[in-house]
């Protein structure tokens, strides 16, 4: 075999019959920079098979950017285990990026999961004139945007409850998970709209990537509720995002 590395996954998985095993094991100790190659191919096998699909991706990632960063961090000489653990890294980062099955990460999950709370707005051939009612046509119409300039203008209203229940949906839906926090939590007990502001809570930790706190209030979805098979979904496909 010419390629190196396809010997030093062989050699890790036992597949080199005898004489081709005894010229590995004889170069290696002429070559440190095999060794140190064979190690590190040795330590990332170990890796991948303990890690999700999620976490192997974004570790991945992290490695090419700390390879690409180094030079700019620090002076150092090219020496052959470098070279050879750079190159194995770029390997592993192409291969493995482009064959491994796509895995669910959290915004792939709030992508999934997450659509505007459908809320009721003026009928269309009523006249609109306050700032609530244009909010509400503005949101029926996802221009969330336009809706937080309405409802800003329209929260000293008696019905704050609707206004701010919209306010976190629009910065949800503008990824914005911080201010959207902020105003779910302000209904989180409100009789009408409490129910929906924690299955939307839940999510907007999930857009954060604030994985613990999105699982814990999912869990929490009581049964027989609107959200909770879709609540109990999730949980599940969460879970191997906290192993």
């Amino acid at each position: 075999m010419d390629n190196v590395y396809e010997q030093i996954d062989s050699y890790l998985l036992g597949e080199l019959d005898r004489d081709e095993l005894e010229a590995f094991e004889r170069q290696m100790l002429l070559d440190k920079g095999l060794v140190a190659a064979v190690e590190e191919h040795r330590q990332a096998i170990k890796v991948l098979e303990a890690m999700s699909d999620y976490q192997l991706r974004k570790r991945l990632t992290q490695i090419h950017q700390e390879v690409i960063d180094v030079p700019s961090k620090r002076a150092f000489s090219v020496t052959t285990p470098w070279i050879l653990g750079v190159a194995a890294t770029f390997l592993l980062l192409g291969i493995l990026y482009f064959t491994l099955p796509i895995s669910q990460g959290p915004s792939d999950l709030f992508s999934q999961y997450y659509e505007p709370y459908p809320l009721t707005s003026p009928a269309r051939n009523k006249t609109i004139s306050s700032p609530l009612e244009k909010g509400l046509l503005a949101y029926q119409e996802q221009n969330f945007s336009v809706v937080q300039d309405y409802l800003h203008e329209a929260k000293s209203s008696e019905e704050d409850a609707i206004i701010f229940f919209a306010l976190g949906m629009s910065h949800m839906s503008l990824d914005q998970p911080d201010s959207a926090l902020f105003y779910l939590n302000h209904i989180a007990k409100d009789p009408l709209y409490g129910e929906p502001a924690s299955w939307y809570l839940a999510l907007s930790y999930l857009q954060k990537d604030s994985l613990e706190l999105s699982k814990r209030l999912i869990d929490q979805i009581p049964p027989n509720t609107e959200f909770y098979q879709r609540a109990k979904k999730l949980s599940k496909e969460m879970k191997h995002l906290l192993e």
